[in-house]
């Protein structure tokens, strides 16, 4: 499961789908089992919209870089 995950962030960001920057914290949510990555998976599993699926990954980004920013 854990490796479909990757190889699907992986191809969405070799197709410019996903930005490079966010594709390693995308990567790092997987590998820890986040369940904030695990439920935008969850979601496109059910519906199997990309768009939607995007939405939500940028979503995730934008949350995880605030987080980051607050901690510093």
């Amino acid at each position: 499961m854990v490796e479909h995950q990757h190889i699907i962030l992986r191809k969405y960001a070799m197709t410019g789908m996903i930005s490079y920057a966010d594709a390693p914290a995308f990567h790092d949510l997987v590998d820890r089992r986040d369940y904030r990555i695990i439920c935008c998976f969850e979601v496109f599993c059910l519906n199997r919209s990309e768009d939607e699926f995007l939405e939500n990954l940028g979503i995730l980004a934008q949350i995880v870089k605030e987080q980051d920013f607050g901690s510093n």
